[in-house]
């Protein structure tokens, strides 16, 4: 009696495994389509922090990071990321052409006072 109950259960459990239903065309179908579209395309909530680095040019500034320590008189240290606006150095191209023009500039006022 119990190995006919056991041989039963069998059979029960594998019949309902052949018999589950299967998905229709149009299901496999919707499903296909979900897998080969594209996310929608991501638009931001805030926009980004403007660049500043042309603007920062124009000034003859511009803005680096570095990671600095520095000691207080009473001994303690304060190490962290700094983000400092600093003075951009002037150009050579530029520096060189005024140190030219100041010199032949002054050469011709040298020469036309000797006439």
């Amino acid at each position: 009696m119990k190995i006919t109950t056991v041989l039963s259960l069998f059979v029960l459990s594998a019949e309902a495994t052949q018999s589950a239903p299967q998905q229709t065309t149009h299901a496999q179908q919707q499903l296909n389509n979900l897998k080969s579209s594209k996310p929608p395309a991501y638009t931001p909530i805030a926009t980004p922090a403007p660049n500043q680095d042309e603007v920062l040019r124009s000034k003859g500034f511009y803005q680096t990071t570095v990671y600095k320590c520095q000691t207080r008189r009473d001994g303690d240290e304060k190490c962290g990321w700094y983000t400092p606006i600093l003075k951009a150095e002037a150009r050579r191209e530029l520096s060189m052409g005024v140190v030219l023009g100041t010199v032949s500039g002054a050469a011709l006022i040298f020469v036309l006072g000797l006439l």
